[in-house]
């Protein structure tokens, strides 16, 4: 086989063709998630043979048999399989770019997932903030309701205080406060006002210093008792009982508690006993009375029955409601 003016087209193809092979490789290595490094191998490996072999043909035809370069020349020289090679590097471009455009879809699709997933929870977690601060706030605010802000009767709530206690018999009610503590004064007075306008008569807290001068008083010559200092110390220590709240206390009778006692067994809702129709009518203006209870008088007291209201500063702290048995007086 002589040297033609074929060898050069031929050289050409075989180049083009290497040098495709050569790209696919790069192209295979790059834009596959897990490529075959056989593959790829392969592809240079072959890609770069066939471009050498397309570079030197003119030599190379020499040594190879008739029939395979008469092949590669028919091949080469046949327009027919250019315009196959040219399709073939457009088919395999646009698979490319097509893949290409495909992942980046489907990371621009996980991106987007992955911000609406993030706004999702950015939006759960602000709500659930916004819960938990609105809970504390509401926890503050009682809290400042309880410890800051000082006890008060809305005008609405002393006249529904009042309106109830119209519907019933009035009592005598004894108030005890201490008048240097300005908040409980001020509280007193409102639950006085609505207690009086329901027709109750308000008596002032016995004071106990008087209690003792009378005592004294009565027997002047005789020494006084070791019970009668302790008391003297006590009042002068404790004039007022240091409870915080409401305490009601009262005292009755003998012949009262057992009358009363009868009476409980056809109690009459028209006539009360005084100690639940005062605490049913200031629970009508969520005024709270945490203790009440009481006991018999002693015989021979002025009066059968005694209810004594003592309002003590703020409670620092919640106490649930106590009661306090009535424990009767035996009589001498």
């Amino acid at each position: 086989m002589d040297s033609t003016n074929t060898d050069k087209p031929v050289g050409r193809f075989l180049e083009a063709l290497g040098a495709l092979m050569i790209g696919a490789g790069f192209e295979w290595l790059i834009f596959v998630e897990q490529p075959s490094h056989l593959v790829v191998i392969g592809f240079w490996i072959g890609g770069t043979a066939i471009f050498f072999g397309g570079a030197f043909w003119g030599r190379l035809k020499f040594r190879m048999p008739e029939r395979f370069v008469v092949s590669v020349e028919t091949v080469a020289l046949d327009f027919r399989y250019w315009l196959a090679m040219i399709f073939v590097v457009w088919l395999y471009m646009f698979c490319v770019t097509l893949l290409q455009r495909r992942q980046i879809v489907d990371e621009l699709a996980a991106m987007n997932n992955e911000e609406r997933s993030f706004h999702e929870d950015l939006s759960n977690r602000v709500a659930i903030f916004y819960s938990d601060l609105g809970g504390q706030l509401k926890m503050l605010r009682a809290d400042l309701d309880h410890y800051v802000m000082p006890r008060h009767i809305e005008p609405n709530k002393i006249e529904a205080i009042s309106k109830y206690l119209q519907n019933f018999p009035a009592h005598t009610l004894i108030l005890c406060y201490d008048n240097f503590d300005s908040e409980t004064a001020e509280y007193t007075n409102q639950i006085r006002t609505a207690v009086f306008n329901g027709g109750w008569t308000i008596d002032n807290c016995p004071d106990p210093a008087e209690d003792l001068r009378k005592q004294v008083a009565s027997t002047p010559t005789s020494p006084i008792t070791q019970q009668q200092l302790w008391n003297f110390w006590n009042v002068l220590t404790n004039p007022i009982p240091k409870i915080e709240g409401l305490r009601l206390e009262i005292g009755r009778s003998q012949r009262l508690i057992d009358e009363i006692n009868k009476r409980r067994l056809r109690p009459d809702p028209k006539n009360p006993e005084t100690d639940a129709l005062l605490r049913d009518a200031l629970k009508q203006g969520d005024v709270t009375i945490e203790q009440w209870g009481g006991g018999g008088l002693p015989p021979g007291a002025k009066d059968e029955e005694v209810l004594t209201l003592t309002v003590g500063p703020k409670p620092r702290t919640y106490h649930p409601p106590m009661t306090m048995k009535m424990v009767p007086v035996p009589s001498e």
